[in-house]
């Protein structure tokens, strides 16, 4: 009762939250606006918007390590745009100050405690994440190869080095786990180590995408078994590569998929998970501060069709911080990535 007594507070200030918040960061760094003018004061208060959203789902969902992995990614964000050290943590010693001003005294207890505990973990994590090709990935050469095409904004090569592979008896399924999973990871990675711009990660998502897309005749002719399912990225989400592949992963499988991709209504899902008559609805979160939309999905889908509702399945990077979170999610599985998903759904099926 504490954390949601939290939560729906925190939700209730957000905006003066953030708004009080800002200005105070202004004033205790007086030449931040001279640095920076006023985008610096829209991107400081779009820093603390996230801040505080982050805050609140760690809150509602009684989850210190989400909102702790959330500050080292932060911490280490900061670096490696040579933000100086001050600006990473006296704006959450703010917080905890206009959070003390603004909240109850329980709610405000939470902040600082949440925070306390981030700072105490966060102390001395700014040392760079490992690669994610990792050593010994079995197609570590040609995830590199591909990796490095693609930043050379060389399309036609990174898709004949999947083509060539595939003629070489590679299988999709490898590929898509070895090669196009660990690729968009370190994609992303290079991003948070300011190597790469954002316009570039937009480009390797975009082109893996029309690559994959140009190698469905592998996918789509497996032999179809009599079983459904719906995939979707949660309200919110812009990122969908990740449940775009899970449901290829089904498609190989046997299985009949419907991929809804991003952003679709929760009454759209519902429509479609009757039309299919679905056994199974994937639903992925890339972002922390989503949860609570995957919670509101499900429920929503359980309360327009009772005993009719399919198995629920959840994953994605934001539930990375605790492989238990999905129980708070009300869902019926988890899994890591597309192999695991589909393990998981045939479980779920056959307790049906």
């Amino acid at each position: 009762m504490k954390s949601q007594i939290g939560c729906l507070q925190l939700e209730e200030k957000m905006a003066d939250l953030v708004e009080v918040t800002t200005q105070e960061i202004f004033k205790a760094f007086p030449g931040m606006e001279e640095r920076y003018g006023k985008e610096g004061l829209q991107r400081c208060r779009e820093d603390i918007g996230f801040h505080y959203a982050y805050l609140k789902t760690a809150i509602c969902f009684d989850e210190k390590e989400l909102f702790a992995d959330y500050f080292k990614w932060v911490h280490h964000f900061f670096k490696s745009i040579n933000l100086p050290a001050a600006y990473t943590d006296e704006p959450f010693e703010i917080i905890v100050r206009v959070s003390g001003s603004l909240l109850d005294s329980g709610p405000a207890g939470e902040v600082k405690e949440y925070i306390r505990y981030a700072l105490e973990q966060g102390a001395g994590s700014s040392a760079p994440p490992a690669s994610f090709i990792a050593d010994d990935n079995q197609l570590n050469l040609l995830a590199t190869q591909y990796l490095n095409a693609l930043l050379r904004r060389d399309r036609a090569l990174a898709e004949r080095l999947i083509s060539d592979a595939l003629e070489n008896e590679v299988s999709v399924k490898d590929i898509y786990l070895h090669v196009f999973q660990p690729a968009q990871l370190e994609i992303g990675r290079l991003w948070q180590e300011n190597k790469i711009s954002v316009a570039m990660e937009h480009y390797f998502t975009a082109a893996t995408q029309f690559i994959m897309s140009r190698h469905y005749h592998y996918i789509f002719s497996s032999e179809k078994m009599p079983w459904n399912m719906v995939a979707t990225s949660v309200s919110g989400e812009l990122h969908e590569l990740g449940i775009r592949m899970v449901s290829d992963f089904f498609e190989l499988e046997g299985w009949n998929t419907t991929y809804l991709g991003s952003n679709t209504p929760d009454n759209a899902i519902v429509n479609m998970l009757r039309e299919t008559d679905a056994d199974v609805l994937a639903i992925s979160a890339t972002i922390p501060f989503n949860l609570p939309n995957v919670t509101q999905l499900i429920r929503f889908v359980r309360g327009e069709m009772k005993n009719d509702a399919p198995r629920i399945l959840v994953g994605g990077r934001a539930f990375s911080s605790n492989p238990e979170l999905w129980k708070k999610m009300e869902a019926d599985g988890f899994a890591t990535d597309a192999e695991g998903a589909v393990k998981t759904a045939g479980n779920l099926i056959n307790l049906k």
